[in-house]
């Protein structure tokens, strides 16, 4: 059976709560056979009219909501005209307006033969779409069965037709933090990084995550961070997540995870949406959650850190080594590169990096010297790699991160930086491996010592 294609235009703004109540329950039952499209969905701005009319094309219906003779309803006239001026009688297309049963419709809508919102024309809407021929999606909501469902599925229309839905409480459970930028700032904003002078405000106790006090109202970022520990990676990922919603490229992370200004804090940031306003301005919201630690201290400190060491080698390998390596080997091996591949697996390159250091933020890993409690050198000259590694493994680093911004010039320069960082990953991952699984037959010694003890115990007690 093919689906059935709606488009719902109505009031944007003053009208998207009611038209989402209104969608939600209008396709409760249809079992994945009715797909809306809703003015909401398309966001004022660059090719947003094309896409409206390409939505329109290929709808069955539309259904307009008009709840306010006061307001312009311009835009919605563009819809209502431009679908009909498609509809053919052979079609099966229909135009369906619902106005608040307590107006009176205007002239331009009256061609469109508007029905008020009641229960009879919500009852006649439903039957044609779940029990009358050609959809017929679902026959038995009209049942004694579904009776007392199909009664508030109604009384939920009705309501979002009328503007009867009241909310009656609404809280904040988590903060909610806005960055908002300039135009100048947007057009001098350097890749990893987040403009100094940009206004950072929000709602809740937002200010506590940064280390400053709650109710103090805005901060420039600069200053909101300036005291902030370790926190150019978690900077930098939080300016990939912005650029990309700022292009509207679908990101590879919508969130990221850091660590508040209170070490024993950790926090997720996940973008909700953007405003661009009339001055080019943008603002970023983000949605805050504390987090538990996931890797709280223990008694067993060496086999911790072997754990941590472990999980980041085999993360670094998976992202970097096996992931990012062949590509780079690729491109430099190529005579003929497109700009834009390599800009996009720099990118990735960048941001896959930034995400495994910051795990190691989170695992309590803040230098490399953290884990040398879990790294006893093996008998073989080869121990030395470890304090080599450690040394030289911020340097290569920074090294890369310079590389890549200069575009392919020095692509071959990334390549052995890449290599040199596989080798000492390779040898760390081995040796980690090496002391989780020596700790682990450790510590099954020990318990095997403590449950013989309890048995003796016991045995003596008889």
């Amino acid at each position: 059976m093919p689906k059935l294609h709606i488009f719902l235009s109505h009031k944007l703004s003053s009208d998207t709560l009611a038209a989402r109540q209104f969608i939600s329950h209008l396709t409760t039952y249809s079992q994945d056979q009715i797909e809306v499209v809703s003015s909401a969905e398309f966001p004022r701005g660059e090719e947003w009219e094309p896409k409206i009319r390409a939505a329109l094309d290929t709808a069955d219906w539309l259904i307009l909501l008009f709840t306010d003779a006061e307001e312009n309803w311009d835009w919605c006239l563009y819809e209502t005209g431009y679908f009909r001026a498609r509809m053919d009688a052979a079609s099966g297309k229909r135009l369906i307006c619902l106005y608040k049963a307590t107006i009176s419709p205007p002239n331009p809508l009256r061609t469109f033969n508007p029905a008020p919102a009641t229960d009879d024309e919500i009852d006649r809407l439903l039957r044609d779409i779940y029990e009358n021929p050609p959809w017929a999606i679902f026959p038995r909501l009209f049942s004694r069965e579904f009776e007392d469902r199909l009664a508030a599925t109604k009384q939920k229309l009705l309501e979002a037709c009328n503007g009867n839905i009241m909310v009656v409480e609404n809280y904040d459970l988590s903060p909610t933090i806005s960055l908002k930028l300039t135009a100048e700032q947007i057009a001098h904003w350097p890749v990893g990084t987040i403009p100094a002078e940009a206004l950072v405000d929000g709602r809740g106790e937002w200010q506590q995550m940064f280390g400053k006090a709650p109710g103090t109202g805005g901060w420039e970022w600069e200053q909101l961070v300036a005291e902030m520990p370790n926190k150019q990676v978690w900077i930098e990922l939080l300016s990939a997540i912005m650029r990309d919603a700022y292009a509207r490229k679908k990101s590879q992370f919508l969130s990221t995870v850091i660590l508040g200004y209170d070490p024993s804090e950790t926090w997720r940031l996940t973008i909700r949406r953007i405003e661009r306003y009339r001055d080019d301005s943008i603002c970023f919201y983000f949605s805050c959650v504390q987090l538990p630690l996931p890797f709280p201290a223990a008694h067993d400190e060496e086999g911790t850190q072997a754990f941590h060491l472990l999980n980041l080698s085999w993360s670094f390998r998976r992202r970097i080594v096996e992931t990012h390596f062949p590509d780079l080997c690729a491109l430099g091996a190529s005579p003929l590169v497109d700009p834009a591949s390599f800009d996009r697996l720099r990118d990735q390159l960048r941001c896959d990096l930034m995400q495994v250091y910051a795990d190691s933020q989170i695992r309590g890993i803040q230098s490399p010297l953290d884990v040398l409690p879990a790294l006893t050198p093996g008998p073989d000259e080869a121990g030395g790699q470890i304090l080599r590694g450690l040394q030289q493994w911020p340097e290569w680093n920074r090294e890369l991160l310079a590389v890549l911004e200069t575009g392919m010039d020095k692509i071959d320069r990334a390549i052995e930086l890449v290599h040199h960082m596989a080798e000492v990953n390779h040898y760390f991952y081995i040796r980690a491996a090496q002391a989780y699984a020596e700790h682990a037959v450790k510590l099954c010694k020990k318990y095997e010592e403590q449950y013989h003890q309890y048995q003796a115990y016991r045995q003596a007690a008889r």
